[in-house]
């Protein structure tokens, strides 16, 4: 029998669970294992705070097969590869292994996500956009300059405007 929950009700199954299995938290409070409640599958998350703003979930857990549908709401930038398994949420989203997603950073649109059964094996990132905006000029500072370098040699003009 499929189930089809509301985010909430996914979170309140959530908070069941832990009533019944605790959190295992690391010593250092940075890192958490939660387990998954038996009415969704079986496995587990594991959540991490890599920096204030920058989480990292670990997942390895199997699914019944469950639609969690998820109201329009505000959205951090978001990172996630999956190993294996699959989520599909109709024309907004198809991840498997072969296909990771990149998003957030705004407004996302209401969604109904399909996980069948099938075991989940992969990672999601998820970071406030200040800190992506500063990794990437940190990261492309140097390929900028050199690119703008490469771009006068070629246009005797640089490629780039600065505001």
């Amino acid at each position: 029998m499929s189930l089809d929950l509301t985010i909430e009700e996914m979170d309140d199954m959530f908070l069941e669970a832990e009533q019944q299995c605790p959190p295992a938290t690391s010593i250092d409070r940075l890192e958490t294992i939660y387990t998954m409640p038996p009415p969704l599958g079986s496995g587990y998350h594991r959540d991490m705070e890599l920096h204030p703003g920058l989480e990292l979930s670990i997942f390895n857990a199997t699914y019944h097969d469950v639609t969690v549908r998820v109201p329009e709401n505000e959205h951090l930038v978001q990172f996630m590869v999956h190993l294996s398994g699959v989520i599909d949420s109709g024309d907004f989203l198809y991840q498997d292994a072969n296909q990771s997603y990149i998003g957030g950073s705004g407004i996302q649109r209401a969604v109904a996500a399909f996980n069948p059964a099938q075991l989940q094996v992969g990672v999601d990132i998820h970071m406030e956009p200040h800190l992506l905006s500063q990794f990437l000029r940190h990261r492309l500072g140097n390929c900028r300059s050199s690119y703008s370098r490469w771009c006068r040699e070629r246009t005797g003009s640089g490629c780039f405007r600065r505001r």
